[in-house]
């Protein structure tokens, strides 16, 4: 959906005037205006003049620059221009007020955003038709300073756009300032919050970045705006544009180590009384599955979801996503008439010809990734067919200067984008994922395109500086170099870091230089992302946005104790310590479902050490069935064969049965701290292609899929481990080797503190 607002947006030009780009905001404010009272809830300027503002109003969207969603109030008058008199608070602390500052900047280059809960909106705000799960909109300000400015009353040129991102989860109102070029005191960014004092716990609403590409369309204009609290001088003259250097980012060594649980190895006894539960337990699950696939069948046959509440479909990826996501679990489960079925309508119906932009990465690893494991597993070329026809129309998502492909595609004119809302950079969890589906068809093939466009991108980030050994989350696609210093194994960093490990394994372990990546990010994440809750221990796995640390999980870093089982099975030194992680990062899993009334985990929580380990967010009570946490319940049993995790995977699958299902599927929920039963009308294809198959495996005592035979992709569609695979798919080929990979850190820029530090 984003995608498809961002190529809307880029179809009015990236280049019309400051005037124009104010105009969509006014208009989108005004589509609000039937849900909030957008007179007393928001605060808006533009960097344009008071007229340009007030003439924008009469205009609507048509001349919207789709870089920056510019928004003003329909009462012009708001903005007055008022000469530059320094950042004061004219306003006292507001009761929405949580923001953190992260400290002056090192260099001379930083990027602050500042976050203050100031709109607070509906909790689904209607945006071009569009629900969105978002309790709030956001309020963004982009300030270019200049080289030598070293406060906010030095900025150069700004804007705030009113910014709703519908595809990441970062959910609440908050008031976002980023500067470029310059550093900023405490102090001037207490003032560019106007009345917020700092609390004493971290705020995760506070976000700090670097940027380095400097977008080259900013607005110019010499005037001053003050609005509310917040005013930004502009100057005549500003000169974006100008590459900045890379700073690294800001990490401390937390000293957090765990040790191996230290249950006893199941007995040959013990192991064959949990095998026949887990018969009966796999039946259950086998049963869920058919229940989710017959309603699909019934009532969104060939459309990418059903609709569980009102047996209506969903199409957003146009390509059949829940029954292509399914085939493997009809396989595997035996289900021979069902998948046979889907081949026909398949062969006959499924063509990438659909023309609105569509996720790369999401058809990739969804559609690619599902027909080539359908074609391993029955060796019917219906779907290698499929495979290189999509795979062909997918090559041309890599033609950017640096072979990074772009974010939305065009299946049928090739029209390629990158987001708005990174300001055009490519996110590291997308193009990061995209490798053992595009080499596993050069191997099934012979041609040698697919694979080398996936190793462009490898190449590229092998030879990137790393911030111990591990990458922030966006990168220019035009000049191959990151533009943030954000650190996560969460949202838009999480599974390029699944696929060092599992390109390394798919390979037959040939390629060193993949496990040396792996083995460097691994290090960086343990020394200096792993924390401890308190009082109870348990591990977690913080973010950085490259000044401060957010303590915080996303249930999609649930991922990585599956990531460190699968990594830990070769004798080295440290297997023992990443399985140790494993165990406890699953157990904090485990613990953000079985601590909620419903059984059922949220989104993400927030730590403190006052919260009894952790808390729930209001923004993040929402399960949309995701497979995480019993990915790696799965993984562990697996290595271990303890029946403790059949029985934390059967917890988790009754409350999924009691909360979820409906009458046709299952259903996300809205609330996991309400027991009232409400239910939310959308079952994402993951959950059939992902979280029912690894409940399906954990409970088959025969393992239908050997993890020493195969490597499952991130929307688990198992590959088959190449014994021999083709040169074209490894790095030297590419001229890639090993003991080539740099950090930021140990180079000549300033930025990387190190220290030791305790929660």
């Amino acid at each position: 959906q984003a995608a498809a607002l961002d190529a809307e947006r880029a179809e009015a030009g990236a280049d019309r005037a400051a005037s124009g780009f104010v105009a969509y905001g006014l208009w989108f404010v005004r589509m609000l205006g039937q849900q909030v009272d957008v007179e007393a809830a928001v605060v808006v300027a533009a960097a344009a003049p008071a007229e340009a503002v007030a003439a924008a109003a009469e205009r609507g969207p048509g001349s919207g620059k789709p870089n920056g969603r510019a928004a003003a109030s329909s009462d012009a008058q708001r903005l007055s221009n008022a000469g530059h008199t320094g950042l004061r608070p004219a306003s006292t602390a507001g009761a929405h007020c949580n923001y953190t500052a992260g400290g002056p900047s090192s260099g001379s280059v930083a990027q602050f955003m500042t976050a203050l809960d100031a709109i607070p909106l509906p909790d689904r705000a209607l945006v071009r038709g569009t629900r969105i799960d978002n309790p709030a909109l956001t309020l963004s300000a982009w300030v270019y300073v200049e080289p030598r400015a070293f406060s906010i009353q030095d900025a150069g040129s700004g804007y705030i756009g009113l910014h709703a991102d519908q595809t990441h989860s970062f959910h609440g109102a908050i008031d976002e300032v980023a500067i470029w070029h310059g550093a900023l005191d405490a102090e001037s960014i207490r003032s560019l919050v106007a009345g917020c004092g700092l609390p004493e716990q971290p705020g995760v609403t506070l976000v700090v970045r670097e940027q380095f590409d400097v977008p080259s369309d900013a607005p110019r204009t010499g005037s001053a705006i003050q609005v509310q609290n917040l005013l930004f001088r502009l100057p005549v003259q500003a000169t974006p544009g100008a590459h900045v250097p890379q700073v690294s980012a800001t990490l401390q060594l937390t000293g957090v180590t765990f040790e191996r649980d230290a249950s006893p190895f199941p007995t040959a006894q013990e192991r064959e009384a949990s095998d026949e539960l887990a018969l009966l337990r796999r039946e259950a699950v086998r049963s869920g599955f058919k229940h989710a696939w017959d309603g699909y069948k019934k009532y969104a046959w060939g459309q990418d979801e059903l609709k569980p509440k009102t047996n209506a479909s969903k199409n957003w990826l146009h390509q059949a996503a829940t029954m292509v996501d399914s085939l493997d679990c009809l396989w595997i489960m035996g289900f021979k008439q069902d998948f046979y079925e889907a081949r026909d309508w398949i062969s006959a119906n499924l063509h990438f010809t659909h023309a609105a932009p569509v996720s790369v990465f999401e058809t990739i690893i969804r559609s690619l990734g599902g027909l080539i494991t359908a074609y391993e597993l029955s060796e019917d070329r219906v779907f290698l067919n499929k495979a290189v026809e999509l795979g062909d129309v997918l090559l041309t998502a890599f033609q950017s200067p640096t072979g990074v492909p772009c974010t939305a595609l065009s299946l049928s004119s090739g029209r390629c984008t990158f987001p708005s809302w990174t300001s055009q950079s490519a996110i590291l969890s997308e193009y990061g994922t995209v490798q053992l589906e595009l080499k596993s068809l050069t191997q099934h093939t012979g041609n040698p395109k697919y694979a080398a466009a996936a190793m462009r991108v490898m190449k590229l980030l092998h030879e990137q500086p790393m911030v111990h050994g591990m990458a922030p989350t966006y990168l220019s696609p035009k000049t191959g170099r990151f533009t943030n210093a954000v650190i996560t194994f969460g949202a838009l960093g999480d599974s390029y870091y699944e696929y060092l490990v599992k390109q390394w394994v798919y390979t037959g372990k040939q390629e060193v230089w993949l496990r040396e990546m792996y083995d460097k990010s691994v290090d960086g994440m343990t020394s200096y992302m792993l924390f401890k809750s308190k009082p109870n221990d348990l591990g977690y796995i913080a973010e950085h946005n490259g000044r401060a640390y957010q303590h915080k999980m996303d249930h999609l870093v649930c991922f990585v104790g599956a990531m460190l089982a699968l990594g830990a099975q070769d004798g080295r030194p440290t297997d023992e310590r990443d399985m140790a992680v494993a165990e406890a990062l699953t157990e904090t899993c485990y613990q953000m479902y079985v601590r909620q009334p419903t059984g059922l985990s949220p989104e993400f929580v927030q730590f403190f050490p006052n919260a009894n380990d952790f808390q729930v967010p209001n923004s993040a009570k929402y399960n949309i069935l995701r497979p995480e946490a019993i990915e790696s319940i799965f993984y562990l049993h697996y290595y271990t064969r303890k029946p403790k995790y059949r029985d934390m995977g059967w917890t988790m699958w009754q409350a999924f049965e009691r909360w979820s299902r409906t009458a046709s599927g299952y259903a996300a929920i809205p609330n996991v701290l309400d027991t009232s039963g409400k239910q939310e009308d959308k079952m994402e294809s993951f959950w059939m292609a992902e979280t029912i198959k690894y409940f399906y495996l954990l409970f088959d005592p025969s393992d239908p899929v050997k993890l020493e035979e195969h490597v499952f992709n991130t929307e688990a569609h198992p590959l088959r481990i190449l014994k021999q695979p083709r040169e074209e798919l490894l790095g030297s080929h590419y001229s890639i080797h090993e003991s080539s990979l740099s950090d930021a850190e140990e180079g000549d820029e300033p930025g990387a503190t190190l220290s030791r530090v305790v929660m």
